[in-house]
């Protein structure tokens, strides 16, 4: 159930607390236009570029609006300490609360590193660590709505009474929020669960559910959690000492009752196992990814590994899991599920797609998302309606060193590369640009968000759009809402080479016909596909080769004065 005014909040232990909103919802609704800022162009949008964030990287994160557009949080110093705000895109790249954003929080003392995920009803919930309390840092977290109102007390409720880091968050698919961390208790450190109702009220016990115990260190972002669809939610960590480190998992009910092994089931057999990230493997279990580097002192080898988890707690695929391959370079937490019951996971260069079976659908280490062996870093995996993937990164390979830019990758279903070997730029302003988060845009393309140094003065947070075909979107146009380019252009086809389908896109300026047609090598048209008017902004049809031979053909766009050729080439 959706709650807005005049609602009663209890948490337990405390009075009752009585939400009030600045401005009615109609109130709102009539001040969108005045709020709306920006819209999408080449570089981005500036989400935030108030002057006085500098000396530290905002680190924004990203939760989709379920409307086209998205939720931006990020952590800001423009009141002296550090607080959390957010931001609303909509779909044309307008921000649509007040300019550089609303606080979700400033209280006293200092909160940072924010998490943001959708709450399944429009709006979103955000979580984050808080030291308000001066003698111990806290998880607090906040529920928003799309007019960016607080339904909960204002600056957020703490989620237990035992202080935390490192927040994983996940929808518990009953109306509220699941939140696991790293609870610090003397020289160890434990796992913590806690699940909030849709109104903010702890479900269980005040300090959470502690899920492990052992004397021993849970690392740096080690900790993640997921829903089971039945209120409770799976939990995978690691912990041991820095030579000695094991993942675990385990398994809470709706009513935060522990329901595998003791302290987890031990799901890696090498040495030094850290990273683990989770998803559902759409049978009532779990799929698992985790690094595991080597025991050999001063070696920089590491591996990426997955296993798969019943939802009684059997471990499925034998051997320590499935070796994915090498997690060097890039960055290991790249696990983006299918939504066929398997799951992409990135490492260095890499993505490999693995079905439910544990089977790699493509060759040796998978598909490259750029053929540079080092320059980037950071890399966020959006998945593509069409079985594909998409891959946003740090490139320090086309720059300098110290002017990182962010690049885009597109993977087919088939693990082609359909943005050239090295990728696409998104971003090269000049300057930093680096921590790239992104979400579906809920039509094959993405939107995009990181931090910006493009003023060498001081942080700003941007966003950015790239559509199904992997166009940059850049300018609005009022009547349709398309991106408008320059002039007429055609893009290159994808897949290409390509057996027997490939989409062939082209944008327009303006209004005006337009003919395509595909002809052979020897410049005999062959078939006709648009001889019409068209509007402005991106367009995109479905080639069908079927009765072809192998071999390169071209295809044609003649729109205006202008008249543009491709070549692309069919293999059978």
């Amino acid at each position: 159930m959706f709650f807005r005014f005049g609602q009663f909040v209890r948490n337990r232990k405390s009075k009752p607390l009585i939400l009030f909103a600045s401005l009615c919802s109609i109130a709102l609704l009539s001040l969108f236009p005045t709020f709306m800022h920006g819209q999408w162009r080449a570089n981005g949008v500036a989400v935030c570029d108030t002057s006085v964030n500098s000396g530290f990287y905002m680190i924004p994160q990203i939760a989709s609006d379920d409307s086209g557009g998205a939720y931006v949080c990020w952590r800001d110093v423009r009141n002296g300490n550090s607080d959390i705000y957010a931001q609303r895109i909509g779909p044309d790249g307008r921000t649509l609360w007040p300019k550089n954003g609303i606080p979700i929080v400033d209280d006293t003392g200092h909160q940072a590193f924010p998490r943001i995920i959708s709450d399944g009803y429009g709006g979103a919930y955000v979580a984050w660590e808080d030291s308000r309390s001066l003698t111990s840092t806290h998880i607090y977290s906040q529920r928003i709505n799309r007019y960016g109102e607080s339904l909960w007390q204002v600056n957020g409720v703490r989620v237990a009474e035992v202080g935390g880091l490192f927040i994983s968050l996940a929808d518990d698919k009953r109306g509220g929020l699941l939140i696991a961390w790293n609870s610090f208790v003397g020289d160890s450190s434990d796992v913590h669960v806690q699940r909030l109702d849709s109104l903010g009220n702890r479900v269980w016990p005040d300090s959470g559910v502690r899920i492990s115990n052992r004397p021993a260190f849970v690392s740096a972002n080690d900790v993640a959690v997921i829903e089971d669809g039945r209120g409770g939610g799976f939990v995978a960590w690691s912990e041991g000492e820095s030579t000695y480190e094991k993942v675990y998992t385990q398994r809470i009910d709706s009513v935060g009752k522990v329901l595998w092994s003791a302290n987890g089931i031990e799901i890696s057999d090498s040495v030094r196992s850290l990273h683990p990230v989770v998803s559902s493997d759409l049978n009532g279990g779990i799929i698992i990814s985790w690094a595991s580097l080597s025991r050999i002192p001063g070696s920089n080898d590491a591996f990426i590994f997955a296993q798969r988890i019943c939802q009684n707690g059997e471990i499925r695929w034998a051997g320590g899991g499935i070796l994915i391959g090498d997690a060097r370079g890039g960055g290991a937490r790249r696990h983006t599920p299918d939504n066929q019951g398997g799951v992409f996971i990135g490492h260095s260069r890499w993505i490999q797609h693995l079905d439910s079976s544990g089977t790699k659908a493509w060759p040796d280490e998978g598909a490259q998302f750029t053929d540079a062996s080092t320059g980037f870093s950071e890399s966020h995996q959006v998945r593509h309606p069409d079985g594909g993937i998409w891959n946003f990164w740090t490139d320090f390979a086309t720059g300098t060193g110290t002017d990182p830019d962010i690049y885009a990758q597109r993977i087919s279903i088939t693990g082609i590369p359909l943005l050239g070997l090295r990728g696409k730029p998104l971003c090269d302003a000049g300057g930093i640009q680096q921590n790239p988060r992104a979400v579906s845009d809920g039509r094959g393309g993405a939107i995009v968000v990181w931090d910006d140094l493009r003023n060498s003065d001081y942080s700003a947070v941007y966003a950015g759009k790239i559509d199904s075909a992997g166009l940059i979107t850049t300018v609005k146009d009022g009547n349709n809402g398309h991106a408008i380019p320059e002039g007429p252009y055609l893009h290159q086809n994808y897949p290409n080479p390509f057996n027997p389908e490939t989409h062939i896109a082209f944008s327009l300026p303006q209004r005006t016909h337009v003919k395509l047609n595909v002809r052979n090598i020897l410049g005999q048209e062959i078939v006709t596909l648009i001889d019409d008017t068209k509007d402005s902004g991106n367009h995109e049809l479905l080639f069908r080769g079927e009765d072809l031979t192998s071999g390169v053909y071209f295809y044609r766009l003649v729109a205006g004065n202008s008249v543009i050729t491709r070549k692309m080439l069919l293999i059978r």
